[in-house]
């Protein structure tokens, strides 16, 4: 028999309520974000207002996320459970990138934080990447 000491290993702490609190909230902003956009989406189809679907549908993103935006920013006055920041850049990267814009500049929010500007921007570089090659491919197609 050796005369080592066996470390015990403690037990896991058991998760605080926060987290979980932080990861429902996440579930939460993103699918009703969704659904929103979804919403808006079909509405402008079925009335017809747009002439092609995906002017339909930067439409739609485009105002949920400005919508997303301006509740982050009441969130953040009011000391409330704010939207996740991969939510914002997820409603931009969807197409919604103008009205995030548009959002960030009326309501002077996520324009100081450098790590979410940066991220920002480079959705809106690949978006325009996209565009650029979609109608260089229209043009030589």
């Amino acid at each position: 028999m050796s005369n080592r000491k066996v470390r015990k290993r403690s037990p896991k702490a058991p998760a605080t309520g926060r987290r979980h609190r932080y990861a429902n909230a996440e579930r939460r902003y993103g699918i009703g974000f969704g659904a929103l956009a979804l919403v808006l989406f079909v509405l402008l189809l079925w009335s017809r207002t747009v002439p092609q679907p995906l002017d339909g549908w930067l439409i739609a993103i485009s105002t949920t996320a400005f919508i997303a935006f301006g509740v982050d920013k009441l969130c953040a006055m009011r000391h409330w459970l704010r939207v996740p920041e991969w939510v914002l850049i997820g409603l931009a990267l969807a197409g919604g990138s103008a009205g995030a814009l548009l959002a960030m500049l009326a309501f002077h929010h996520k324009t100081a934080k450098r790590g979410f500007q940066w991220r920002f921007w480079l959705v809106v570089a690949f978006q325009g990447l996209l565009v650029g090659a979609y109608f260089a491919l229209l043009r030589y197609a």
